[in-house]
């Protein structure tokens, strides 16, 4: 029986690799490929695991097994993407409209609405 590994959104870092966020995918493709047992000997561990003392020698090689997080957003932005949908843009679009026919029209000297304004206060 085959097992298969997700690391879709993972990142593994160790000091051994250039840049940040790098994975030796052929490793992985390996070892999700391979049988229980031969997984075990590609990443050099038995089924009871590593001692101290090569835990220890790994951590200075490779760095603790820590998943690398995303800079979080800044608050504006997760705001922003909080309202940004069609409804609210079809809202802005329509107060937009609003404005140049009821404001800006007038303030221009348009008065054309006025008699239509007069009619709807009757």
């Amino acid at each position: 029986m085959q097992s298969s590994v997700c690391l879709r959104n993972h990142r593994i870092k160790t000091r051994g690799q250039a840049r940040k966020g790098m994975v030796d995918t052929r490793l992985l493709r390996e070892v999700a490929a391979a049988s229980p047992s031969d997984a075990l000997a590609l990443l050099k561990t038995t089924p009871r695991g590593l001692t101290e003392a090569e835990a220890a020698v790994r951590i200075r090689q490779y760095g603790r097994n820590e998943v690398a997080h995303e800079k979080p957003s800044p608050w504006y932005v997760e705001l922003a993407k909080a309202f940004y949908t069609p409804f609210n843009a079809l809202l802005f679009v329509l107060v937009c409209i609003s404005y140049v026919t009821d404001v800006r029209l007038l303030v221009l000297g348009d008065h054309s609405a006025a008699p239509l304004r007069r009619a709807v206060r009757r």
